[in-house]
């Protein structure tokens, strides 16, 4: 599986820890295609990867026809305070193959 790399798609869609429950109470993000960019070739909107923020990852849902809920969502969902170094461990095993 290749999260985010290489293809857009739905790729948080089914996953924990937060698209992991029935689409119609998932956060809206989680249907959303999205992909990895790089900032110096990417013409529209992008973030900087919450998960990794000592590494520079960027991603981009408009890249993929897509608008950016995941952002505002995490920000106003109280998600940043969340985010731990086990967290983030237990993030990235659901996402690496």
């Amino acid at each position: 599986r290749q999260y985010g790399s290489s293809q857009c798609a739905a790729h948080d869609a089914g996953l924990a820890p937060w698209c992991d429950t029935p689409v119609n109470e998932a956060p809206s993000w989680c249907s959303k295609r999205w992909c990895w960019v790089s900032p110096r070739d990417c013409n529209v909107a992008f973030e900087k990867s919450m998960y990794w923020q000592d590494v520079e990852l960027y991603y981009s849902y408009q890249t993929c026809g897509d608008q950016n809920s995941f952002a505002m969502w995490y920000c106003e969902s109280g998600n940043v305070t969340q985010l731990t170094a086990i967290g983030v461990a237990d993030v990235v095993a659901n996402y690496v193959y």
